[in-house]
């Protein structure tokens, strides 16, 4: 279930400001494994096709034909992966499973990659899924975003000098941890290394896929209350 813990979590962290980035902080590790589903680039991005196709519903033959198409070796396990979130759901006829149609949990998952990538573009957006951001990436990214800097009025970024960034780092018990994370969000465009020595940060694109971040456990939220009614098939979350 998601962990809605005390601020006592955070202590010794850098402050974050909100409720809502504490909350998704907290949770980041769900949000990790649904961001991991949802931008996956295997099979050419074979979740969101599936996700997009699905709306309509396939058969199991339509979607052994969509695999065909993405040059993967089988379809299950992405169709579980999808299922196991409550993104789909299995469409049966005689009591056996014929094909699958999506949820509205993954309709709205699909509204938020397309949203993210109506703000910053789809380039950007491809650039954040194959930088593959794990759990200590997205948690520096949080620290960084709710650190409430100021924008640099001649550059238009939030600018960190390099003993700035290294206090952000403090969440991490190893420093080649925050270190790697910094780099995978650089990898990401998400902040960017210059030649200045410092770290800069782009508002738009940031605050672009904070608000996606933040859909994201949003809907991990609805989906754990939509468990509570057995006429909605939605999957189960892992038990944080």
């Amino acid at each position: 279930m998601l962990q809605q813990e005390e601020s006592r979590r955070l202590e010794g962290f850098p402050f974050l400001a909100g409720v809502t980035i504490k909350e998704t902080f907290q949770n980041i590790e769900a949000v990790a494994e649904l961001h991991a589903v949802l931008s996956s680039p295997r099979g050419h991005f074979l979740h969101r096709h599936l996700l997009h196709a699905l709306r309509g519903g396939l058969t199991r033959d339509e979607i052994e034909r969509l695999r065909q198409e993405h040059g993967v070796e089988e379809s299950d396990r992405h169709i579980n992966k999808l299922a196991r979130w409550g993104l789909i759901k299995p469409v049966e006829e005689a009591g056996e499973t014929t094909g699958y149609g999506r949820t509205e949990l993954g309709e709205e998952a699909l509204n938020a990659v397309r949203e993210m990538e109506r703000k910053i573009g789809e380039e950007r957006a491809t650039n954040i899924s194959q930088a593959a951001l794990g759990v200590n990436a997205l948690r520096l990214f949080l620290t960084i975003f709710g650190n409430n800097k100021e924008v640099d009025i001649r550059s238009r970024e939030v600018i960190y000098t390099p003993l700035e960034i290294g206090q952000l780092m403090r969440l991490f018990t190893r420093s080649l941890e925050g270190i790697s994370s910094m780099d995978k969000l650089d990898d990401a465009g998400l902040v960017s290394y210059l030649d200045d020595g410092n770290i800069h940060v782009n508002p738009r694109r940031s605050t672009a896929f904070y608000a996606y971040l933040k859909h994201i456990y949003q809907l991990l939220a609805k989906g754990e209350n939509l468990q509570a009614q057995p006429s909605v098939p939605v999957g189960r979350l892992n038990s944080q």
